[in-house]
């Protein structure tokens, strides 16, 4: 009995070992980066938040070279934030907004900043997997603590107007810092150890990612083909609720021609955004992020798909804006400055935006910013109480 613990002690202290020396050399090998976020926890109202004074190398989707990411103490990304002041400048976005796979400079908010002469902070509140929902309870919750003089509202076309926005709880949630499908078991560690391996290990996120069933290039590339196919479904809806006002004359929302423009799917999200404010006189631009394919028909390489007329989509563009200047939003819209740098605008192997990408963001709000725009405009006259 005592050779046969004896062989068991052995035979379990050389699995730790190689398993250590595996950990060693993946972590040497990946320069102490890991492929994807491992900064989120459990929250009961929005779902997850961002641990606070957590810090990673993110080499996101294989992305070289790696970003460095800080969480400050708020649940943020980057340094702490300054105390609030008159002059703040709020950013309230998902993924796209917070910078994922650039670093902790090179995000928009932080360029922008750079870009003002006027004193302004530009803080950023963006949070990688947030929608309208989580974005505009956010913005409730900054709204206690500042007031700014200007928030900037980023809407990702290819994640909010695709589908009906819902709130994330109950269908993502924090597993030891990493986000995961709700009871979604093939991507979860079915085993228990201390929160920090299951958090930092370098064998543990590459268990993760064999087990999810699909490459990460798969993964991307069908994610781009849904967002399409539900994109070009609510572009043949827009266009029959336009045929529909034409024909009955009934013209709640026109372009500058005159032409009809339909309410946008995003309509009931933007009331709710504009019932956050709480009847404050804090002027809100709405900042709509493309999706990458829309920048360039080059652009489709990256995911082995061949390129599709995405023309279509300023349907829904169009309708946003006017849905979103009618409720008295501004709106800022980069896709041209972007289209002139694509496919350079994004990253190589998804939609997040590249160094250069942040860098014209920033540069068109800063010309939005300094050309009036820290007024709040009014709502088109009547327009809102005739949608029902």
């Amino acid at each position: 009995m005592r050779r046969l613990l004896l062989s068991l002690a052995k035979a379990l202290g050389l699995v730790v070992l190689v398993l250590l020396v595996g950990e060693l050399v993946v972590t040497m090998w990946n320069r102490g980066a890991l492929p994807g976020p491992n900064f989120y926890q459990e929250d009961a109202e929005l779902g997850v938040r961002l641990i606070p004074g957590s810090a990673m190398r993110l080499a996101y989707l294989g992305v070289e070279p790696a970003s460095e990411v800080r969480i400050n103490s708020e649940g943020y990304r980057g340094g702490e934030f300054p105390s609030p002041a008159e002059s703040d400048i709020v950013v309230i976005g998902d993924s796209l907004s917070f910078g994922l796979g650039v670093g902790d400079d090179e995000v928009f908010a932080v360029k922008l900043e750079g870009l003002l002469d006027d004193g302004s902070h530009v803080i950023n509140y963006g949070v990688p997997s947030y929608g309208m929902h989580e974005q505009t309870l956010v913005l409730k919750e900054v709204l206690t603590k500042r007031s700014p003089k200007h928030v900037i509202y980023a809407i990702s076309v290819g994640r909010f107007m695709g589908v009906e926005p819902s709130p994330l709880r109950g269908e993502i949630v924090a597993d030891n810092g990493w986000l995961i499908p709700f009871e979604n078991e093939i991507v979860q560690v079915p085993f228990r150890l201390p929160g920090p391996v299951l958090r930092w290990s370098q064998l543990v996120s590459i268990f993760r990612q064999n087990f999810r069933g699909f490459e990460r290039e798969e993964m991307a590339r069908s994610i781009i083909t849904i967002r399409m196919k539900h994109l070009m479904s609510n572009v043949e809806r827009a266009r029959q609720e336009r045929q529909k006002m034409k024909e009955t004359g009934w013209l709640v929302l026109q372009a500058p021609d005159g032409s009809p423009r339909s309410w946008s799917i995003l309509t009931p999200q933007l009331r709710v955004l504009k019932k956050a404010l709480g009847g404050r006189a804090i002027p809100v631009s709405i900042l709509i992020l493309p999706q990458d394919v829309q920048l360039s028909a080059a652009v489709w390489a990256k995911y082995g798909l061949s390129p599709q007329d995405t023309e279509p989509l300023q349907v829904l563009v169009e309708d946003l804006v006017a849905t979103g200047e009618a409720l008295g939003f501004s709106i800022i819209d980069p896709t041209s400055a972007l289209q002139m740098i694509s496919p350079g605008a994004t990253l190589p192997r998804d939609w997040h935006f590249s160094v250069a990408g942040h860098r014209v963001i920033a540069e068109v709000l800063q010309e939005h910013l300094q050309l009036g725009a820290l007024e709040a405009p009014s709502p088109s006259a009547g327009i809102e109480t005739l949608h029902p």
